[in-house]
């Protein structure tokens, strides 16, 4: 069901599959990762959910609404992002991260509203769930949390997408559909339990 981005087949390195989870492997030298993964299909409107795991540090993402084909440019493998990232270990060696860079959020758009406590560490396994509605609609989820909720093409979206590093990109998260990717960024993250359900257009 997945394949590497701007690949026929799954990639041969970076990815393995061990205990029963799917685990990017995030090696710290970018040429030895296996890089982001997509879904074979496109969806619409779906129900995606999965446990992840991250390692100290780590920094990864579910992408959804991406456009990604074979011969796709950089703006092609855009999408939305429901972010993962140890907030914690990646703020003792980089930045601090914005609000809309934390766990849980529309990365760069939205922060989600979630305390901290119900965030496990790195090294312990976290739910996320994100629901794309016929109504356009979009719901994330933390830990059986709903963190955030947005209409894709409303003004209020609209005005989010401005003040972002998206900005003047046409049509930014507004595909009909697209594929759901799993990122490969650096440091190992493991999924498993991964589920996806498609909605009825009503």
């Amino acid at each position: 069901k997945w394949r590497g981005v701007q690949m026929e087949d799954f990639p041969t390195k970076g990815w393995k599959i061990n205990d029963g989870s799917l685990i990017a492997e995030g090696a710290a030298d970018a040429a030895a990762r296996g890089g982001d993964i997509v879904t074979k299909n496109r969806y619409a409107f779906f129900e995606f959910e999965t446990e992840f795991k991250l390692s100290k540090a780590a920094n990864s993402g579910i992408k959804y609404f991406v456009r990604n084909d074979y011969n796709a440019s950089s703006e092609d493998m855009l999408g939305l992002e429901y972010q993962l990232i140890d907030a914690e270990g990646y703020a003792e060696t980089h930045e601090p991260l914005t609000e809309t860079h934390t766990m849980g959020a529309l990365y760069d758009l939205i922060p989600p509203s979630i305390p901290a406590i119900f965030i496990r560490p790195a090294g312990e396994w976290n739910h996320a769930r994100i629901v794309s509605r016929p109504d356009k609609t979009v719901e994330h989820w933390l830990n059986h949390n709903k963190v955030l909720e947005y209409k894709r093409g409303s003004n209020n979206y609209d005005a989010l997408v401005k003040r972002s590093k998206f900005q003047g990109l046409s049509n930014f998260g507004l595909a009909s559909d697209g594929h759901i990717m799993l990122q490969d960024l650096g440091g190992a993250v493991s999924f498993r339990s991964i589920q996806l359900r498609t909605l009825a257009e009503r």
